[in-house]
């Protein structure tokens, strides 16, 4: 679809703005009548207050819920018989905002003014400057509304898709381990996250063994029959005859999680406040095998779950593997795109 904020980056001349987008929706080679639409949110949303690309106002985020956005996009493309879709779903993700609707937080304060904070900061200090139920409900609220939308979105999708894969990046944190949000370390609650599979041929089941994020993508690879260089395996056994079920067959093998610093400006902003650092600077690594967890914090390392591996050496095996790249001279975006990545703090 046409992307209206880096368009008025560009081009901010009022009313002509938009005038100016929508004929790009036209001309250019968009899907016209879903970037129109889009183009009318936005504006919509403008007129209530705020610039063109803003992201707030009021308390509550002047553009559309993004699963929204999603649900509206998907019901409006006819997708052909040999498409990938990747749809990244932002609403429980903070600041937590959840539409009025959903919203039972007890809060006097714009909810997003609540929500919103440093966690790096916050982990430094003394934690953030807002209620922890308060915090923690709003994150309920928004994980309750993203839930009710993706069911729509999931079945969309299943009506178009052989298959659907449903996955988390990361979980959050409220304070355990003296940590906030998932900026910091690879603790349980950040690594453990979710992964189903869904299709008409795939037998209904819970598979226990560990797997990566990693494996996602050579199951898409193989499903999608292309060629390509993986580190992850194939989650699905598919059988020859097409009238059989596919299983979930995930293989037993150790699976690393790492943690390799702060970015640039989340740390020059802790230096900045007065705190030290060098906490976050080092690198933290875990491991899943054989139903356990082995995670490296400052203290030391910890288990989860029991096993007789030494995932320790498991541990450093993996640390061994890691190719380190420098890409920071590959990070040219537009400045819509800047401040959304500064708004989630990733930039």
């Amino acid at each position: 679809m046409f992307d209206w904020e880096s368009f008025a980056e560009e081009d901010d001349d009022g009313p002509d703005t938009y005038l100016g987008a929508a004929r790009e929706c036209i001309v250019g080679e968009y899907d016209t009548w879903p970037s129109l639409q889009r183009g009318a949110r936005v504006a919509l949303r403008d007129l209530g207050g705020g610039r063109f690309g803003s992201t707030r106002s009021g308390g509550d985020p002047l553009d559309e819920q993004g699963s929204q956005q999603a649900l509206d996009y998907v019901r409006g493309t006819d997708f052909g018989g040999r498409e990938f879709l990747f749809v990244n779903l932002m609403d429980a993700h903070m600041p937590h905002t959840p539409p009025e609707a959903y919203r039972t937080t007890d809060t006097d304060e714009p909810i997003s003014d609540v929500t919103e904070y440093n966690g790096l900061v916050a982990t430094a200090g003394d934690g953030p400057d807002a209620d922890v139920e308060v915090l923690m409900q709003a994150y309920d609220d928004s994980v309750r509304y993203l839930a009710d939308v993706y069911r729509e979105i999931h079945a969309e999708l299943r009506e178009e898709f052989d298959v659907v894969i449903t996955l988390s990046d990361h979980g959050e944190l409220f304070g355990e381990h003296g940590v906030w949000q998932h900026s910091y370390g690879v603790y349980p609650e950040l690594t453990h996250v979710p992964c189903v599979i869904s299709g008409d041929r795939i037998e209904n089941a819970a598979r226990a063994e560990t797997v990566s994020l990693l494996d996602v993508h050579r199951t898409v690879l193989d499903l999608a029959g292309v060629d390509g260089d993986s580190a992850g395996n194939m989650l699905l056994d598919v059988p020859d005859d097409a009238s059989k079920k596919v299983t979930i067959a995930p293989s037993d093998r150790t699976c690393a999680a790492e943690y390799l610093g702060p970015n640039p400006r989340n740390r020059e902003k802790i230096e900045r406040l007065g705190y030290d650092p060098a906490r976050f600077d080092e690198e933290l690594f875990g491991v899943a095998a054989d139903g356990a967890y082995g995670y490296e914090t400052t203290d030391g390392l910890r288990v989860l779950g029991e096993t007789d591996l030494a995932l320790d050496e498991l541990l450093e095996a993996h640390r061994d593997r890691i190719d380190r790249r420098d890409t920071r001279d590959r990070t040219a975006v537009s400045d819509a795109t800047r401040r959304h990545l500064e708004d989630l703090g990733y930039a």
